[in-house]
């Protein structure tokens, strides 16, 4: 996810959302207009209205401040000089799409400098962390959690109450992620392990 603040100035926001179709399109534009010499510059937006999806457009005037969810391709202009504070963020309501861009990210090469600092290591945190909120819920529900006459279904269904369906469903993409990176032989990602 990204966020900007404008100081002074205007900018103009182009947002596309990041559906199967339209991720498509995107990693095969991005990937062309980098290493093409000879095709003619296109612009992004165009090529989504032109297979049927939308382009959002929304100006930013100073004093605003605008938050992008994660995945959301967006391209900026702006019409006159400005200042902007802004920057990416991680958060656990999206780790779903938040790997499925890193994994686009990797595939389409985008460079280090462009990517997220120390993703892997940051999403080991991230499980860890989960991890640390799950023992203390088994804490405050001692009552139930460590009574061998309770069922795991209804231990389970505890967890489930307590975090949203949503979120569960980053997690579960989250570990099987942290398996893949586990098991992998890459040496980026055996050099993210969190120390």
């Amino acid at each position: 996810a990204v966020w900007y603040h404008l100081f002074s100035g205007r900018k103009i926001f182009y947002f596309i959302e990041p559906s199967p179709e339209n991720i498509k399109i995107y990693s095969k534009w991005a990937t062309n207009a980098s290493g093409s010499k000879t095709s003619t510059y296109e612009f992004l937006p165009d090529l989504i209205l032109a297979a049927g999806g939308e382009v959002y457009e929304i100006v930013l005037r100073k004093g605003q401040t605008l938050f992008i969810p994660s995945g959301w391709m967006h391209a900026v202009f702006t019409p006159e000089d400005s200042l902007v504070f802004g920057g990416n963020f991680v958060h656990r309501h999206s780790l779903e799409m938040q790997l499925n861009i890193y994994r686009l990210e990797r595939q389409m090469k985008v460079g280090m400098d462009f990517r997220f600092p120390n993703y892997q290591k940051l999403m080991w945190f991230c499980a860890w962390d989960f991890l640390e909120e799950c023992n203390r819920l088994r804490r405050r529900n001692r009552n139930i959690f460590f009574n061998d006459k309770v069922t795991d279904q209804l231990k389970l269904q505890i967890i489930c109450k307590t975090y949203s369906p949503h979120i569960l469903k980053g997690y579960k993409a989250l570990a099987k992620e942290l398996e893949r990176w586990a098991t992998s032989k890459a040496k980026c990602t055996t050099e993210q392990y969190p120390e």
